[in-house]
């Protein structure tokens, strides 16, 4: 677990806009940070178990996705940035201030927006909300690429999956390099020792501890969210008894770099990997995904949105070999 918080006076650690200084939110907004499947309804679930967090009833918005076209198209249409921003804030404000009284109403603290995929809505989120709050949550991306094929979340193939799963974590790395409101956390760590993390969570949001607290956290941790409905257990490392070693070397192929750089893979294991056929197939295969194939797909993905369950000809069979 990782926290960067603001060296300066200024809350969010940034000069503070007129609309952020009159909003309802200000310092009050918490946006997860995550891909599909890696655990952001878990974590935003169990940060809600103070009461001084709330969220939107189903956790999610898709308020910033929702936005993105517009304001790439204000934009390049040569709307001032920082005046454009000040009108979205006022926007967003109330269709969150709605998602609030929809839930516990406006008396908690803190509210929390965990909409997958906002990493890459970020570089104007922050334009939006510099006083915000990021929590990001980073799951080894072969229990995400094999989950998010098994719940219809992605496509077929683990090779794009895992390479969907590493475009995100490169852009949240890029996106929130320079961010001083920041604290990444990692899946496995949250599993073995929730409550623990979230305390921590706590602790660095200034939130206090209160009778019953680590009561509730405790009962909400030992609940499922959004479990297989084959499976009766939650968890890291199901890749190591449901992945063959054929969709490793896709998976290896597609994302080893970036597995390797969050610490889910050693070089060394890497490295015999890259002398293995299976590497040297998912290798061949990425250069034709990369071409174009199962593009479609994956930008899909990005907007929150399944595929199609019947693809172009051509991406079709790149995801059944998958």
């Amino acid at each position: 677990m990782s926290e960067r918080t603001p060296v300066t006076d200024q809350p969010g650690g940034g000069r503070q806009r007129g609309a952020a200084a009159e909003s309802p939110f200000r310092d009050r907004l918490v946006i997860v940070i995550g891909t599909n499947r890696s655990g952001t309804t878990w974590l935003s679930t169990l940060l809600q178990a103070h009461r001084q967090i709330d969220g939107a009833d189903d956790g999610e918005t898709e308020l910033f996705a929702a936005l993105a076209q517009t304001w790439r198209t204000a934009t390049a249409r040569g709307f001032p940035a920082d005046a454009l921003a000040g009108h979205f804030r006022g926007f967003c404000d109330e269709v969150l201030a709605c998602a609030q009284q929809d839930s516990a109403g406006p008396t908690a603290r803190f509210f929390v927006e965990k909409t997958p995929g906002t990493a890459f809505q970020l570089p104007y989120v922050r334009l939006i909300y510099p006083d915000a709050w990021f929590i990001r949550i980073v799951r080894d991306g072969r229990d995400v690429a094999r989950s998010m094929r098994r719940r219809d979340y992605g496509t077929r193939s683990d090779l794009a999956n895992i390479h969907m799963w590493a475009l995100h974590e490169a852009t949240a790395d890029r996106n929130l390099a320079d961010v001083s409101r920041v604290m990444t956390i990692r899946y496995e760590d949250l599993y073995a020792g929730t409550v623990q993390s979230i305390m921590s969570v706590y602790s660095w949001l200034g939130l206090k501890v209160y009778p019953g607290l680590i009561r509730e956290l405790a009962r909400r941790a030992a609940q499922q969210v959004a479990p297989f409905s084959k499976e009766s257990s939650v968890g890291p490392g199901k890749w190591r008894t449901d992945v063959s070693r054929r969709r490793l070397g896709q998976m290896y192929a597609g994302a080893g770099e970036t597995l390797m750089q969050h610490g889910y893979i050693s070089a060394a294991e890497l490295g015999r990997w890259h002398r293995r056929p299976e590497y040297w197939m998912g290798a061949g295969r990425r250069k034709l995904m990369e071409r174009g194939i199962a593009t479609q797909a994956a930008v899909k993905i990005f907007n929150g949105r399944a595929p199609e369950a019947r693809p172009r000809r051509a991406a079709g069979k790149a995801a059944a070999r998958g």
